[in-house]
């Protein structure tokens, strides 16, 4: 990691102060409705290059553009709905806390916000963690595409569909995968089929 700021105390936020200052282009990446959280992202120029991601959180209003050639934060005032960041034109963001990190972006990762961690029951394919509203659910023709074309070895890994996990507990009490299966239906069936055998089926997010 190049960099990583994070401001959220009241001393940070000095009305006029400039926070951030880049010459690069941002744009929108995302916006989830959990923690109000908002991420802008600079990626790479060119191969093995920085990614910059900047993250509004508790983001009670804002007016954005799509797309910024170069981008400026400042401190503007505080307000009961939180403290207000100007950009640049007429742009703001009213958010109770905001910082930025820069880094080289893995291709398995969405943003330098959402890594993935020993404690995540499933692969992070947002580049927030919070609710997106099923914007990240793979339709049944994205699946049908990869399993029959393969997947793209240079795209970015972020759509995911659930996949049935099937499982035995085996004679020396571990447990050993038995099957992957795309419908609930075909999961329950072979748990049926492996009767008296201990199995079971579990929901797992398959990546693509």
């Amino acid at each position: 990691m190049i960099a990583d700021r994070w401001l959220s105390a009241d001393h940070d936020f000095q009305p006029g102060a400039e926070l951030f200052r880049s010459d690069r282009a941002f744009h929108v990446e995302a916006y989830t409705v959990s923690h109000g959280q908002l991420l802008l992202t600079s990626p790479p120029a060119a191969a093995g290059g920085t990614t910059v991601n900047l993250l509004f959180k508790r983001v009670a209003a804002m007016r954005l553009e799509e797309r910024y050639d170069g981008l400026v934060v400042s401190a503007a005032a505080t307000e009961g709905r939180g403290r207000v960041l100007t950009l640049p034109g007429d742009g703001y963001v009213v958010c109770g806390a905001f910082g930025w990190r820069e880094g080289v972006l893995d291709r398995l990762q969405r943003s330098l916000f959402n890594p993935v961690s020993e404690a995540d029951r499933v692969w992070p394919t947002q580049p927030v963690w919070g609710l997106d509203g099923g914007l990240g659910q793979a339709s049944r023709a994205e699946v049908e595409s990869a399993v029959t074309d393969g997947l793209d070895e240079d795209a970015r890994r972020d759509r995911q569909h659930p996949a049935h996990v099937v499982v035995i507990e085996a004679d020396d009490g571990r447990r050993r995968v038995v099957g992957v299966f795309l419908t609930e239906a075909d999961a329950r069936e072979a748990v049926r089929l492996l009767r008296p055998r201990q199995a079971s089926a579990e929901v797992v997010p398959l990546v693509l």
